[in-house]
């Protein structure tokens, strides 16, 4: 669930970015994919740090 957030953040984000600029380009959806890649990487990292506080962390 906190992936899904943050990548669905992530596009909201890119999103913004593509209709700040007017257009769509290469460049655009590269930045897109980084932008999301990114984001779900921080949902998991952050899913995880919470599974090991809640598992060990008693």
């Amino acid at each position: 669930m906190t992936v899904g957030i943050y990548a669905l953040l992530g596009g909201m984000s890119a999103a913004a970015m593509i209709v700040a600029s007017g257009q769509l380009k290469k460049e655009t959806v590269i930045w897109l994919g980084l932008i999301i890649l990114g984001t779900a990487a921080y949902g998991l990292f952050f899913w995880l740090v919470n599974w090991l506080i809640r598992h060990f962390v008693k």
